[in-house]
């Protein structure tokens, strides 16, 4: 587990939460959608499944079928 400040974004700890982990889809929400992240997720071969930023210039396309099953993730980890 990693704890983050308060007024600090979780997507600090993005790289050392998954560094180590072998998956092939990644499901998160716009927040966790930066280039760099992306891209480093993208060289290891993992799906991206975060829909770009409303105003993104180069918006990326993502697997919106996969991204609304999300949803069952967070319904679990919230009960």
């Amino acid at each position: 587990m990693y704890l983050t400040p308060g007024q600090r974004h979780d997507i600090i700890k993005a790289h050392d939460l998954t560094v180590d982990l072998e998956f092939d889809h990644l499901i998160a929400d716009r927040s966790y959608g930066a280039k760099d992240v992306v891209a480093e997720l993208r060289t290891r071969g993992i799906e991206v499944v975060i829909p770009p930023s409303p105003n993104a210039k180069e918006p990326r396309e993502y697997d919106a079928w996969r991204y609304r099953e999300r949803h069952l993730i967070e319904c679990f980890i919230g009960n």
